[in-house]
């Protein structure tokens, strides 16, 4: 189970459900209901009345991909540099994610930098 989940200046906070059904792993799908996924035959949804459709985990670093530039465009920024709030693992299973689906190039042609703020 994953979640694409960012914040811009212009439309706020942002939270991406990812298909839990990818193709590494498996799905318990006790913990999937729990954080809130629902499964209608083999689409996954996401919340209690099923209104938000998962998406691919290509489809939603995609989309990231095009916030990202949207954001820097609308900004008249010169450049993209992305922090996260801690020293951890998740910048590290982003490239790798990125990298997996072909999408490092297209990620690295937005952003400029990356970093955590401890």
């Amino acid at each position: 189970l994953a979640t694409v989940g960012f914040r811009n200046s212009h439309k706020g906070s942002w939270f991406v459900p990812v298909e839990p059904a990818r193709k590494e792993g498996s799905i318990v799908v006790e913990s999937a209901v729990r954080l809130g996924f629902v499964q209608s035959g083999l689409t996954w949804s996401w919340g209690q009345d099923a209104s938000v459709t998962c998406l691919t985990e290509r489809e939603a670093l995609s989309c990231f991909i095009s916030t990202l530039r949207e954001e820097k465009e609308i900004s008249g920024s010169e450049g993209v540099v992305l922090l996260t709030a801690r020293q951890d693992v998740s910048l590290a299973i982003l490239i790798s994610a990125l990298a997996n689906h072909n999408l490092l190039d297209s990620f690295l042609g937005v952003v400029d930098g990356l970093g955590d703020i401890e």
